[in-house]
């Protein structure tokens, strides 16, 4: 039987050379493979491992080898990341109004329904927007979107 790297190298690569990772980004693999994420426990997990190997990037000086392993590695854990992401949570993005966006909006930046008469009209209007009694028009949006520098599309489902 053939090993699994002499297949490869015969019916796969060729003569197509893959660069060597380093013993950093090995290191990194054997600490959490990379992996399809399917559950809420790993995603917070790779979350915690993305987070941590930026802030260590950020206060040690590394041979730019080393970054570059980490980086790669970090690289392909966040496309891992933003694949379950996408997959999860798509269905659940699909039922958020413009308005539950907007209410959202206001208490990041712990705005009043006042704070907002001037891009959408009124106190009441601002109220029955936030309801659902009113939808959101064009002009509100992009108002809105200049505001807080948001993409029109956030106010969409």
């Amino acid at each position: 039987m053939l090993q699994l790297s002499s297949v490869l190298n015969e019916r796969a690569l060729g003569t197509f050379k893959v660069a060597d990772p380093g013993p950093i980004y090995e290191e990194l693999c054997y600490k959490c493979p990379l992996q399809a994420i399917f559950g809420k426990a790993h995603h917070e997990a790779a979350l915690k491992i993305l987070a941590t190997l930026a802030e260590y990037l950020a206060n040690q000086k590394l041979e730019m080898k080393v970054r570059r392993q980490i980086l790669s590695y970090m690289d392909t854990l966040g496309l891992l990341v933003e694949k379950y992401e996408k997959d999860f949570f798509s269905h659940k993005l699909e039922k958020i109004s413009g308005a539950e966006v907007l209410a959202f909006l206001m208490e990041q930046h712990k705005l009043r329904q006042n704070d907002l008469t001037e891009e959408l009209g009124s106190q009441s209007i601002v109220s029955e927007i936030l309801s659902g009694k009113r939808r959101l028009n064009n002009n509100q949006i992009l108002a809105l979107c200049k505001r807080f520098g948001v993409s029109p599309a956030v106010f969409f489902p």
